[in-house]
């Protein structure tokens, strides 16, 4: 709630200073409160991406447990952050293509789904943890170690989960050089097709890196889980819901990626007047960049 407020106050402060000096070409509303959320995009992408990257480092580059307050940086600036402001954007836009619309609603989904089972898992963690002390004081050793078993493939899963969600939120931390071309191109700048071209590359380049480690790292979890899934909660979930939302949120970002490109191989018009560009793609199919 305070975090979408903090988004709101900010697009009314970031529409106030930039209209009244810059974008005066820029007329249409529905086309201001475009420009208002790349600058709001860019201004938190531009602060969450190196807080997620130091505070998540042990984990996402050497696979080691985070301590609570670099979960927490993770958690407010990484996964909090990107589903807020999806949420926030889908409100403020006033119409929004079925492209950024799939990614928003698939990247929502997915932060929701790793709050929830992480939230589960470490809850089970911890009760299971008193049943084990339990048991040993009862001398079942055997049902000890088996629980204990169990515990252990809920940690691995943990942080392997952990790990798929930090990758995945960098997805949406990395459009830096998209939002800046866009910036650009709705400033009539005469560089926006340089602009395009460097967040087409980028785009192309960073999403499909980040889909092979996040598929790598799907692959290795449910190896390592086995036949232990069944018997952690969310875990059947994981193995039917990350491959097809993985697939959805990585198609939607190579059509993003294509459109930056048909942009960058369009002439710059300094002159031109149109608020919305639109981009013929295939026999008689239009997309509208928004």
């Amino acid at each position: 709630m305070l975090v979408n407020m903090a988004y709101w106050a900010m697009s009314i402060l970031v529409g106030f200073l930039i209209f009244r000096r810059h974008f005066r070409n820029v007329t249409l509303a529905r086309t201001r409160r475009n420009v208002v959320a790349y600058f709001v995009n860019l201004l938190v992408t531009s602060v969450a991406l190196p807080t997620v990257l130091i505070a998540g480092a042990p984990l996402l580059f050497a696979r080691e447990e985070l301590d609570d307050p670099a979960q927490r940086l993770v958690w407010s600036f990484g996964f909090v952050a990107v589903a807020t402001l999806y949420m926030w954007e889908l409100v403020f836009r006033f119409d929004i293509n079925p492209s950024l619309l799939c990614h928003h609603l698939c990247t929502i989904a997915f932060c929701l789904l790793f709050a929830i089972t992480l939230f589960d898992l470490e809850t089970n963690i911890e009760s299971d943890f008193k049943r084990i002390l339990q048991l040993f004081v009862q001398n079942d050793r055997d049902a000890a170690e088996k629980l204990r078993a169990l515990n252990d493939a809920r940690i691995d899963l943990m942080k392997d989960i952990f790990w798929i969600a930090i990758v995945l939120v960098l997805n949406a931390l990395t459009e830096q050089p998209s939002f800046v071309a866009l910036l650009m191109h709705r400033a009539h700048h005469r560089h926006d097709t340089a602009a395009f071209k460097v967040a087409a590359f980028w785009s192309g380049f960073s999403k499909t890196v980040l889909f092979i480690l996040g598929v790598h790292g799907y692959a290795t979890m449910m190896s390592e889980v086995g036949a232990t899934c069944d018997q952690i909660p969310w875990c059947t979930a994981w193995r039917s819901m990350y491959p097809v939302l993985c697939t959805l949120l990585f198609l939607s970002q190579l059509w993003a990626t294509y459109i930056l490109h048909v942009l960058s191989t369009r002439p710059h018009d300094a002159n031109q007047k149109t608020a919305s560009v639109v981009i013929r793609a295939g026999s008689g199919q239009k997309v509208v960049l928004v």
